[in-house]
Order: C-alpha cells, then structure tokens, then sequence
C-alpha cells in the first residue's frame, strides 16, 4: 500500500534471513532510529564506506540502562561514517522541504498514514503506543 519494496517484521520472523533476502548486497545507508537487536543485524551487512545516521534509540528510552553499543571494530574495517542526526539542527530548512514534497503527496506519490487520537487525554495512550509498536502511522494527538 505504501510502496516500500519490502519489510520486516522483527517480532514475528528472523529479521537476518530477510535482510539478506531484501538486501542481498548489504547497505550503503542506515538511518537509525530504533536501536534494538536488528541494529547489529545492519551493521553486519554494512557496505564498505556506508553512511548510518542516527536519529533515535526508541528501544533504550525506557530502561534503566542502554543496550550495548555496536562492535567498533567492522565499523573501522568497513570504513562507516556515523553522525548523529536531531531535528533542531534543520528547523531553518522546513519550509524549503514543505514546498518540495507537499506537491507529491497532494498528488499521491508519496503515501503516508496518519493515527489520530482524539483530545489531549489520550496523549498518554499515544506515547504509549511508541512503546508497543501499535500505532499505524504518524502519530497525532488532535485538540
């Protein structure tokens, strides 16, 4: 529906079986924004010189302490550029970015979902849903 050449579902099947299906010259490009195990699954299958940005660690947010960080030592081997990526950094370019795809998806080319609670009690319900992985879509709280 969406249009993604394919997906995983990490709780249900073995995710590194499927990468290497989906992915079977490995990756050039990771945007991390979850953590958990599958990041070391990439980071496995990383190309030489590839790029991973990392956004979020969702997997981490609630326990006391972090998981273990990658090996450092096939990222040296692999030559891997790892940056950090939060959004303040980029506030100046929003407008430029609204201009450019607002027309692609006013005209269906890029997809979205939307999850919509409704009133400012169920925020906590919302949040939750990032833990639980049960929200589908672009998470909105409207007032």
């Amino acid at each position: 529906e969406l249009g993604f050449d394919g997906a995983i579902n990490y709780r249900t099947e073995d995710p590194g079986p499927q990468l290497d299906k989906l992915a079977p010259k490995g990756f050039d490009l990771f945007f991390e924004n979850t953590g958990g195990p599958i990041q070391n699954l990439i980071f496995e299958r990383m190309n030489a010189h590839g790029r991973v940005v990392v956004c979020g660690m969702i997997a981490d947010y609630n326990k006391a302490k972090p998981s273990p960080g990658p090996n450092w030592i096939p990222i040296i081997k692999k030559r891997l550029t790892i940056q950090g990526f939060t959004m303040p950094d980029h506030f100046a370019e929003v407008p430029s970015l609204l201009a450019k795809l607002t027309p692609y998806v006013m005209a269906g080319q890029i997809k979205h979902r939307a999850h919509v609670l409704e009133g400012l009690e169920s925020a906590i319900e919302g949040l939750n849903l990032f833990f639980t992985g049960e929200n589908k879509g672009k998470l909105i709280v409207k007032l």
